[in-house]
C-alpha cells in the first residue's frame, strides 16, 4: 500500500484482536468496487495489511471478515441466469458474500 504514514507502518492490535481503525481507509480502498467472494477479499486484504500490523498477534481472516461486512454490501447488479427447464431449483438462498458466479455481475459497494 503507498499511501501509508510513518504512524500506520508501527499498527498493533487492540486487545479483543479486533481490526484495527489506523487501516480502515485501507481496507476500503481494497474492498470498494471489487467483485471477488468475502473469503478471498480477506485473504487479499490480509496480504495487502499484515506487514503495516507490528504486534505479536496477527490480523486474522475473522476479524477483516467481520470489518468488511460491518463496511460494505455486496450487492448484484444482474439477476442471474434462471434455471433451465430441465434443471432443479436451488432449494439454497443465494449467498451474497460468497457467491462467484459472474452472471450476478457483484460489486462491493461502502
Amino acid at each position: 500500500m503507498d499511501g501509508l504514514t510513518v504512524d500506520e507502518k508501527s499498527v498493533e492490535l487492540a486487545e479483543d484482536g479486533a481490526f484495527p481503525d489506523k487501516l480502515l481507509n485501507h481496507l476500503q480502498l481494497i474492498v470498494q468496487g471489487r467483485s471477488l467472494p468475502l473469503s478471498d477479499m480477506a485473504n487479499k486484504a490480509l496480504v495487502e495489511l499484515s506487514p503495516f500490523v507490528t504486534d505479536d498477534r496477527p490480523l486474522t481472516i475473522e476479524s477483516i471478515s467481520a470489518k468488511i461486512k460491518l463496511l460494505a454490501e455486496r450487492k448484484s447488479y444482474l439477476s442471474g441466469n434462471p434455471p433451465s427447464p430441465s434443471e432443479k431449483p436451488s432449494s439454497s438462498k443465494l449467498d451474497c458474500f460468497e457467491n462467484a458466479e459472474e452472471c450476478y455481475l457483484w460489486r462491493w459497494e461502502l
